[in-house]
């Protein structure tokens, strides 16, 4: 996959020079007009339009599929890309979250708060999880929570959230009652 970007100026990120890829461009010289034609185009026809983000799609990243009835998350090695219609967020704090995903809290909230389709599967986008109320990590919980998710013992991160959200037995008794 080649991204032809524009670049970042302002971080010195150069565009992608299409004549380093005279395949590609090539290919691409048949639909020039089209190209030319573009709003959304960058400096020339081939660049894409200007990504203040472009830099995260080489970062770690959590990611999932964005339809389905189930909820998987992974982390996703920096320097690996996805395609579409996989989603990612990244931060500098991706194993605390991906235990907030994996908890039976961060599912009860997706499930409660994303869209459907008309068949009842989740579409999961950025905009469902950024309602995602996550308490700001402290050492201890992300040590716990980092450790919980190598040993993939995911009742320990069960019972590390619900100590963060100060939920008590009642509350816990309904989330996991609670079934998808």
């Amino acid at each position: 996959m080649i991204n032809t970007h524009n670049g970042v100026k302002e971080k010195g990120i150069k565009p992608i020079n299409i004549n380093d890829y005279p395949a590609i461009k090539t290919h691409l010289d048949k639909y020039y007009a089209s190209l030319e034609r573009r709003q959304d185009k960058g400096d020339t026809p081939y660049n894409l339009r200007n990504c203040a983000y472009i830099e995260d799609f080489y970062k770690q990243k959590i990611v999932w599929k964005a339809v389905g009835r189930n909820l998987a998350f992974a982390l996703l090695e920096e320097g690996a890309f996805l395609a579409a219609p996989a989603s990612f967020i990244t931060s500098n704090h991706n194993n605390y979250l991906l235990g907030f995903l994996h908890s039976r809290v961060g599912k009860y909230f997706i499930y409660n708060n994303s869209d459907t389709t008309g068949a009842g599967d989740i579409m999961l986008n950025i905009q469902s999880l950024v309602k995602f109320p996550v308490p700001k990590p402290n050492l201890y919980f992300e040590q716990q929570i980092n450790k919980y998710l190598q040993s993939k013992d995911y009742e320990a991160i069960d019972k590390l959230v619900y100590e963060l959200y100060g939920l008590d037995k009642e509350e816990i008794e309904f989330i996991e009652e609670k079934k998808r």
